[in-house]
């Protein structure tokens, strides 16, 4: 008998909400663990090398990501999407995933030379030759995590990508640092974290290593996986462009500055919506037949999404200067101004996220790809326009290119979904008013403290609490209406759940809006 995966069809209404609830509580229990780890040694390493050894990985890390798409060749979603999977279906994954592995590593190695020359940087030859054999792991791990995701096991998901980036990261990439190896810490890590999550996966789910070559489960899979690979691809290009453009005519320094800018406009915004579009990608599909209840369902995701992201986009934006300098020290000073840019593009890459799980529910990748490339062509042209600038003039085109792709992605999810295009603007307002109040408070706490010469770490904690308290009593004390159905929803499905004293208070604001 043939091994299969049963996925099941017809949920209620209730049984589907309570289900994308429980994933969504462990997956931002994850999420939450992930950040916070990764923020943690991302401080460490950052006090411990220089940028010019974030810029040279950051090069490398140019090209691996594109082989990556290539590596998995779109078979982690077509496991997903697949309504009858079998065993042998995840073998032929697997077995494809490492014959493309051993084939991208072999090009890497024999290409490093012109790929160190176009980035004019000799010192990139050794390092893309070593970092090439993240290759033969990645297509495995992702492979691995999406049947787990198909499973909706999102605590065994949480426990081993934590796990695996404590081990490559926590343990290996800051005990060499310590040690002295600067950027090959950051080489080593980014190889081990695959290697890890790997045995990881395959201890929970006890899958065999015996390879598959039979042709019908990989066209099986390659007719799912194709549009999506298609879309991953011109995404890709689309989205490096800013650092092939840095690191090619603005150097390895201004890379590793402008990387570590990227990197903190988009960590809170990123690990949200991912994990919110890893759950609502597979609710969207089972509602996909019933327009009204999808539409509600998306500008409830947009509305959450919003009020998590803005409020720490807008506050970060407002003080750049002390965010850098407290966390990574005033040898980063410089790439404050790209910060700043790149959070207030950042909360409109937090809407997008929710608008492609729309698309690829409803099956319109193809609709979405286009889109994709009028997104490019906008990131070429100002790209060239402006990174003569500097980092904030790249910085400047990644924020016109984003604004072009939500706009034209709003255009198609607007379309499927039913909704009209003032709900959809509407679902954002609770957000960004949330996120204007963190921000002003931000501002007027980092000017004073500037002017008492609080010492930028301690400024820093301060800026914290103080943000996180005028969010506290916004949400008290704001009209119900300013905030949308924030309040009924949170009733609804964690009501029970709460804390009696924040029941009390959703309670006595519902009775007023009643009123």
């Amino acid at each position: 008998m043939s091994q299969t995966i049963d996925m099941h069809h017809g949920e209620c209404h209730v049984r589907l909400a309570d289900s994308a609830l429980h994933a969504l509580k462990w997956r931002y229990t994850g999420t939450a663990c992930q950040v916070g780890l990764q923020f943690i040694i991302g401080v460490i390493l950052a006090r411990l090398l220089t940028p010019e050894a974030f810029g040279l990985v950051g090069m490398a890390l140019i090209v691996v990501g594109f082989g990556r798409l290539i590596a998995d060749l779109g078979f982690g979603v077509a496991i997903i999407q697949s309504p009858c999977l079998e065993q042998k279906h995840v073998r032929a994954a697997l077995t494809g995933n490492v014959m493309m592995g051993l084939l991208l590593f072999g090009g890497l190695w024999v290409a490093a030379p012109s790929i160190s020359d176009v980035f004019a940087q000799r010192t990139l030859m050794p390092v893309l030759r070593t970092i090439g054999v993240y290759f033969l792991p990645s297509g495995m791990s992702t492979t691995l995590s999406c049947l787990l995701r198909r499973e909706l096991r999102f605590r065994t998901i949480a426990l081993i990508e934590t796990t695996s980036y404590a081990a490559g990261f926590g343990v290996v990439g800051v005990s060499m640092a310590i040690c002295g190896y600067g950027v090959w810490s950051l080489v080593a890590a980014n190889i081990l974290q695959p290697v890890c999550l790997i045995v990881l996966a395959l201890y929970a789910t006890k899958l065999p290593l015996r390879p598959y070559f039979h042709f019908q489960e990989y066209h099986d899979l390659v007719r799912v996986a194709f549009a999506e690979m298609l879309n991953n691809v011109t995404n890709y290009f689309a989205e490096n462009l800013d650092f092939a453009v840095t690191g090619k005519w603005l150097g390895a320094s201004a890379l590793g500055l402008y990387s570590r800018s990227f990197y903190l406009a988009t960590l809170p915004m990123y690990q949200f919506s991912a994990g919110l579009s890893s759950v609502m990608f597979p609710v969207f599909s089972k509602i996909q037949s019933d327009p009204p209840r999808l539409g509600r369902a998306y500008l409830q995701t947009v509305s959450l999404t919003a009020m998590v992201t803005m409020p720490v986009l807008f506050g970060i934006a407002s003080a750049p200067g002390v965010v850098i300098r407290g966390l990574f020290g005033s040898q980063w000073e410089p790439a404050a101004g790209a910060l700043q840019v790149l959070c207030y593009s950042g909360s409109l890459w937090a809407v997008i996220y929710a608008g492609s799980a729309v698309s690829h529910a409803r099956g319109y990748l193809f609709s979405e790809w286009r889109r994709q490339v009028i997104y490019f062509i906008v990131m070429v042209l100002a790209v060239w326009m402006l990174s003569p600038i500097g980092i904030q003039g790249v910085a400047l085109a990644v924020a016109s290119a984003t604004l072009t792709r939500y706009l034209l992605l709003a255009q198609l999810t607007v379309k499927l979904t039913g909704v009209n295009y003032r709900d959809f603007f509407l679902a954002q307002i609770p957000g960004c008013l949330l996120g204007v109040i963190v921000a002003a408070t931000v501002s007027v706490t980092a000017k004073l403290g500037v002017m008492l010469s609080i010492p930028d770490v301690l400024l820093l904690c301060i800026i914290g609490v103080a943000s996180m308290a005028s969010l506290i009593v916004s949400l008290a004390v704001l009209p119900l209406s300013w905030l949308g159905d924030f309040y009924p929803w949170l009733n609804e499905h964690f009501g029970l759940r709460l804390p009696p004293a924040l029941r009390r208070i959703i309670a006595a604001k519902l009775q007023t809006s009643e009123a």
